[in-house]
């Protein structure tokens, strides 16, 4: 039986880390929705920012359904999965009607919620220097 973990968190709270500890340490399968968007912006050759993202998210909203995303994420995340290893993790869920399909496609889930104190949240994202992430100052990073 394979056990799915999805995680829930704001920017900077930690789901990379929890993957990243997932994936080399029990060498479990990861699919994340933000990556999903990042991989169309890079396919229609827009820069990654987080503003293109929410940008990107809402237009395949529009054309796709607002579930499509979470059905494309568990598909991929069940074909990633080794029956062997049993573990799949699937990050950025941002919608409950999203954990809702996740839940119906992927037997034995559970949802994480991966959080952190906003102070560290605001120096991870600073450190990774993620394209279109870091906010110019921490007064607005809060308002994010």
């Amino acid at each position: 039986m394979t056990l799915f973990l999805a995680l829930a968190g704001g920017i900077g709270a930690g789901k990379d880390s929890f993957s990243n500890f997932a994936v080399n340490g029990y060498g479990a399968s990861f699919v994340s929705t933000s990556n999903l968007f990042r991989e169309e912006a890079i396919l229609l050759g827009i820069d990654p920012t987080r503003e293109n993202l929410i940008t990107i998210s809402k237009d395949f909203e529009d054309k796709y359904g607002v579930d499509e995303i979470a059905r494309r994420a568990s598909e991929r995340l069940l074909e990633l999965t080794d029956p062997g290893v049993g573990l799949g993790v699937l990050s950025s869920v941002r919608k409950l009607s999203h954990f809702e399909v996740f839940k119906s496609l992927l037997p034995d889930l559970k949802l994480i919620a991966v959080t952190a104190p906003i102070e560290i949240r605001y120096n991870r994202i600073l450190a990774r220097q993620r394209i279109g992430e870091a906010a110019s100052s921490f007064e607005d990073f809060i308002k994010t």
